[in-house]
């Protein structure tokens, strides 16, 4: 069987959510080594990630224009050669395909944020995803909280989507880390212990400006702690780097930006408490990642969050800054607490490999 892949965001340089998803669950199925001939297809002059063998076939696909690639040339590309199965590890299913297409919808975060999108961005990821629920063979979800919304917001059939979870980079996330090199990350980025840290987008959806507010307070408590926070900027950044610019205590929050893998692993195991304050996610990827570095977790719990960090974080309401700050203070100072989230952390992060995520995807692509 020939199942053909859409490899164009595992392409992108420097890799977010969908990105990073794309990149391991093809890995991961390449490294399975199944007796089926995998398909990539990426845009003509792509950084490509990943490289022809006998069991994997790299098509580069030109289109004229930086946009409507999937819908263009992917769609011309199913009329002269398709797949037996096409996997679509975002949502955006091109118009013409083949009969057993597969797609994954991570979240629909965009309807409850859409002053964060332009109108045609808008349009195109609410179309795409109601085009995706009516002509994918098959959908798979990130967790069970999307699914949900799926069925609904949308009046998708929950018989035809999969939950299948995420998983971690085990060779990056883990207990063992290299303590020197650790060092030197802190000095390259001028970073001194002991820190909160937080990753994501610095956007509105993140809700990063909630959690400088509650740093202030916690500054009373924990008056040598600084807050670390990693990530692009992202939709009503500029916001949040003027609450940053206005804390009395700016001179001790960093945003530090892109960072690599293995500089974020580092800094997890480097931080005393890892914080993750979003208000919508449809998994949250970086609280499986912490806990795997044994970082404890102090996590919001809107959306997916719950369901994904499990016994191995410690929750507050994102929109209550005393409460958040009271959480984050607790897990750094009673040691109790701490081993006890430590440990749990370690439990529930094992339940999440990529290798796991490829074999329930190669069962859906297969069936």
């Amino acid at each position: 069987m020939v199942i053909g892949i859409d490899a164009s965001r595992a392409s992108t340089q420097h890799k977010t959510g969908t990105e990073w998803y794309s990149y391991h669950i093809i890995r991961s199925l390449l490294a399975d080594y199944s007796q089926h001939q995998y398909k990539l297809y990426v845009p003509h002059g792509a950084d490509v990630c990943f490289s022809a063998s006998t069991q994997a076939i790299v098509k580069k696909i030109s289109w004229p224009c930086s946009f409507f690639w999937t819908q263009g040339g992917l769609s011309l590309e199913m009329i002269r050669s398709a797949p037996d199965v096409l996997f679509i590890p975002s949502h955006a299913v091109p118009y013409i395909h083949p009969k057993k297409t597969i797609t994954t919808i991570h979240d629909i975060g965009f309807l409850q944020w859409k002053s964060a999108y332009k109108p045609h961005d808008f349009f195109y990821l609410d179309w795409s995803t109601k085009y995706a629920l009516r002509h994918a063979h098959t959908i798979i979800t990130i967790s069970e909280y999307t699914k949900q919304e799926l069925v609904r917001i949308y009046g998708a059939n929950s018989q035809n989507i999969h939950v299948i979870y995420l998983g971690k980079d085990d060779t990056i996330y883990q207990k063992d880390f290299d303590s020197i090199y650790a060092q030197q990350v802190l000095k390259k980025y001028a970073i001194h212990t002991p820190f909160l840290l937080t990753i994501g987008r610095i956007d509105q959806r993140k809700n990063i400006g909630s959690l400088v507010r509650a740093f202030a307070l916690i500054k009373k408590e924990l008056p040598e702690y600084s807050l670390v926070c990693i990530g692009p900027m992202g939709f009503g950044g500029d916001v949040t780097i003027k609450e940053i610019e206005s804390s009395p205590f700016r001179e001790s929050i960093y945003h530090v930006g892109w960072v690599s893998e293995q500089e974020k692993s580092a800094l997890l195991h480097m931080a005393s408490c890892f914080v993750f304050p979003s208000l919508y996610e449809g998994f949250g990827l970086p609280v499986i990642e912490a806990q795997a570095c044994g970082t404890p977790v102090a996590c919001s719990s809107a959306a997916a969050l719950p369901e994904i960090a499990g016994e191995g974080a410690i929750f507050f309401s994102p929109h209550d800054i005393a409460h958040m700050a009271y959480q984050i203070v607790a897990l750094c100072t009673k040691s109790s607490k701490r081993e006890k989230y430590i440990e749990n952390g370690f439990k529930n992060s094992a339940l999440f490999s990529w290798k796991y995520t490829a074999e329930q995807t190669e069962a859906v692509l297969v069936a």
